[in-house]
């Protein structure tokens, strides 16, 4: 206890510390043990935290460490909890069994983010309830994009650390089924796995490109990632897109053992990847560590789609990712009354000048828009927007129901009737179908063209529950995928204009004399506009549809008012031979044709 009080006396000029207790832990043959000093005050203990620096510059003290007593555990855990990385934040998922001579707090997977990312997206843990595996949701604050990255660790097989190799891809492929459908996925991380020229698809089912190898070495861990990747229809970056190299270099060898995996449908909307070594890095910042690391740097571009919003003075056109939604099933009385007279007559004079003094419809629709909306956030409810992957979510109105469909259901739905009224023979018989389809598989899988095994079963696959969206691609003329922004959408303008273009060659039929005089009389075509055209117009406008760019319902039209500045606008529309920006814009949604054999051909949508 003397000793103690010199050394905060002479050490930290502290005097008179009150100390309640000493003892010395057990040490080693190398080491004695760690001293704990009790205190009564923690103001003192304060103290001696704030002073225990000046200890560097005492040459009897130098060598003494003074820190509270922890646990080993903890003490790790909070070591690796500190940012080491200025304008990053830390995310991470530490292991749990700690092992008591670890250097780095037993190891675990993390990712570090720039703080600039949280002003553009919202950056959550998706879920981490696995050792060694850590999911990140990046989901963009300006548009519906989401990309969820799976960083992930597999010890090797000579580690002093157990693992089970068979769990792990079991965790991760159940994880995967769980997030596939939320949006776009990376895989990444080190598995110490070693896949040599193995395939990660399967040969001539999935239309992947094969991967250039320069590791050709195997492991077990390798074989069972393949697996893994084919299961889930992934395929690596590495040696498909842009440099390749290897992975893992030290003095004992190279390998490739880091590996970037994202599925096969998404692959298009990975633009480049990249595998840096770290002493092309070291020696690019001019930096001399102490030692260097022996893995590489994996780096890939995503593409990312750009909400840009664009508000012209004198035009309104509004992305619709800040579009609102009304509830127009019933329009009140006081929608466009007296009350607004002013606003209205206001707004018909504006018209009115437009058309006949400017020539600019433009400007007169977009008062005409401006008053309805105007109207429609005073008096109209509003739709609150539904959270995401709700189940109920989506419309239950699909384009692609047809009247086959229909009677096709009902079919269904009646036999499903008799099904259920049969008490006896379902089970004997469906036990019967089931097993004659699981011997046509197995006689497939035996013959040496497995082709056709994988073939029948390949729309059973858990990717085909993920999202197909339109590959940003097309297949020219000779045959050859094209993957360039300009030809792609030159490709599907020339074959949309072409779906609704004349046909040049086609010649109109010849008219003679008599043929013209017995033409009907088409004289009051070319008179204005009446009213009355105007609400035969509105009436016959199908409700409960989804607005255009002009961002107004059906319902909202039919009224006297909107009637009236309807007539004013298209009567100027017809007599000056144009038409508002709105009017020539249409959303189009392609839908896949059923049965085609390609998602690159435009006309097969």
């Amino acid at each position: 206890m003397n000793k103690v009080q010199t050394l905060f006396r002479d050490g930290l000029s502290i005097p008179n510390v009150k100390i309640q207790k000493v003892t010395r832990k057990n040490g080693n043959e190398r080491y004695n043990g760690v001293v704990v000093v009790q205190l009564e005050d923690n103001e003192q203990k304060k103290d001696i935290s704030k002073n225990k620096r000046n200890l560097k510059n005492n040459p009897a003290y130098k060598k003494v460490y003074i820190d509270n007593d922890l646990p080993v555990e903890t003490r790790m855990f909070q070591g690796s909890q500190k940012p080491i990385i200025d304008g990053y934040t830390w995310i991470g998922n530490n292991r749990e069994n700690l092992h008591i001579n670890a250097q780095r707090g037993s190891g675990g997977v993390g990712a570090f983010l720039k703080n600039d990312l949280f002003e553009f997206y919202d950056i959550t843990t998706l879920d981490n309830s696995v050792e060694d595996i850590l999911w990140i949701k990046v989901k963009s604050k300006s548009s519906d994009f989401i990309l969820c990255v799976a960083v992930c660790y597999l010890p090797p097989n000579e580690s002093s650390r157990l693992s089970d190799q068979e769990l792990f891809f079991e965790n991760l492929l159940q994880q995967v089924y769980c997030n596939q459908s939320i949006g776009n996925i990376v895989i990444c991380g080190d598995f110490n796995s070693r896949c040599g020229n193995k395939s990660d698809y399967i040969e001539g089912v999935d239309e992947i490109s094969p991967r250039s190898v320069i590791d050709m070495n195997e492991n077990y861990n390798g074989d069972l990632f393949i697996d893994f990747l084919t299961n889930i229809n992934f395929a690596m970056l590495n040696g498909r897109i842009g440099i390749n190299d290897f992975t893992y270099i030290s003095p004992q060898g190279k390998s490739v053992v880091d590996y970037m995996c994202v599925p096969h449908e998404q692959f298009n909307d990975f633009l480049d990847f990249k595998v840096l070594k770290m002493i092309d890095i070291i020696n690019q910042v001019n930096y001399n560590p102490e030692k260097i690391p022996d893995h590489s740097i994996l780096l890939c571009e995503i593409k990312v789609p750009k909400v840009c919003i664009e508000r012209n003075t004198q035009t309104i056109d509004e992305t619709t990712s800040n579009t609102r939604k009304y509830r127009v099933n019933n329009i009140p009385d006081n929608f466009l009354d007296s009350a607004i007279r002013d606003r209205i007559n206001e707004t018909i004079n504006c018209i009115e000048n437009a058309i006949n003094v400017e020539n600019n419809v433009q400007s007169a629709f977009d008062e005409f828009c401006v008053l309805l909306k105007d109207e429609m956030d005073d008096k109209l409810p509003k739709m609150k927007p539904k959270p995401d992957f709700n189940r109920y979510g989506k419309s239950r109105y699909k384009p692609y129901w047809n009247d086959y469909l229909q009677n096709q259901w009902k079919q269904v739905c009646s036999l499903e009737k008799m099904w259920l009224k049969m008490l006896r023979l379902n089970r004997k018989y469906k036990r019967k179908h089931l097993l004659e389809k699981q011997n046509r598989l197995e006689e497939k899988l035996m013959e040496s063209n497995q082709r056709d095994f994988w073939k029948s079963i390949g729309k059973l696959g858990m990717s085909n529950e993920r999202n197909q969206s339109i590959p940003w691609s097309i297949i020219d003329d000779e045959g050859t995928v094209k993957t360039d922004k300009n030809l792609v959408l030159g490709k599907w303008k020339s074959d949309f204009e072409q779906l609704f273009s004349v046909n040049p060659n086609v010649r109109p039929p010849a008219y003679d004399n008599e043929t013209r005089e017995n033409q009907p009389d088409v004289t009051e075509l070319n008179e204005p506009i009446s009213r009355e055209e105007i609400i035969v117009a509105v009436e016959r406008a199908k409700l409960r549809k989804a607005t255009g760019f002009d961002e107004i319902p059906a319902e909202v039209l039919k009224n006297q008012t909107a009637i009236d500045l309807l007539h004013l606008i298209c009567n100027g529309c017809f007599e000056l031979g144009k038409v508002p920006d709105q009017w020539t814009k249409g959303i189009i949604n392609p839908i896949f044709k059923c049965g085609s054999d390609t998602r690159n051909n435009p006309l097969n949508y």
